[in-house]
């Protein structure tokens, strides 16, 4: 019986299946991108990451129907720790 994979190439790196997490409340920080790579993610994006942190209203999900729409603008986490902290952290 032939081995099914989910194994795919993305624009030169292998990954072992084609799920990515959206950019988003998910991915806010290296912890919450560890949780969902340690979940089977085939590879990881970070929130948008800008010179200045965001100032993320609250709430910032909005239900409508059967689906949340997000209203973050980027990242509230500074350039500078995102260099220094979080994606070193990430990419243990």
């Amino acid at each position: 019986m032939k081995k099914i994979t989910l194994e795919t190439n993305l624009a030169g790196l292998e990954l072992r299946n084609p799920l990515l997490p959206a950019t988003g409340p998910i991915v806010r920080d290296a912890d919450s991108m560890m949780e969902i790579a340690n979940k089977g993610a085939g590879a990881l994006v970070s929130k948008t990451i800008s010179l200045e942190p965001a100032e993320v209203p609250r709430p910032n999900l909005a239900k409508i129907g059967d689906s949340l729409i997000n209203a973050e603008s980027w990242s509230e986490i500074s350039l500078d720790q995102w260099v220094e902290e979080e994606l070193p952290k990430a990419k243990d």
